[in-house]
């Protein structure tokens, strides 16, 4: 399927390509099962993040927590694992409504 295509892309850390696949899920997503959307939501927002875009790598993950909060096993545990981290990273703590960077002090 076109989302394992987009994983293999991921884990060959071919980020470019693995987002062009999943812009092309994207229109797809309102027909998928939990368990695919929430493996898209996964691999949407951790490539984002590869590539810098840690808005929607933020606004992904959110997505893709919470659809493994009321059904853990949609997700397997590694990502869960690599998912929080990733968003303890990039998660707002102060007023500004964009994720954190290091780059941009105002957002820390």
């Amino acid at each position: 399927s076109d989302l394992r295509s987009a994983q293999a892309l991921y884990q060959d850390a071919r980020y470019e390509q693995s987002m062009l696949w999943l812009g092309e899920l994207e229109g797809q997503t309102a027909d998928m099962e939990r368990p695919d959307l929430a493996h898209f939501c996964y691999l949407r927002g951790m490539t984002a993040f590869r590539l810098g875009q840690r808005e929607d790598a933020l606004h992904y993950l959110v997505l893709a927590d919470v659809l493994s909060v009321e059904d853990k096993s949609v997700l397997p545990e590694q990502w869960r694992s690599v998912m929080e981290r990733t968003l303890q990273e990039i998660t707002p703590t102060g007023a500004s409504p964009h994720a954190r960077n290091s780059l941009r002090p105002d957002t820390i």
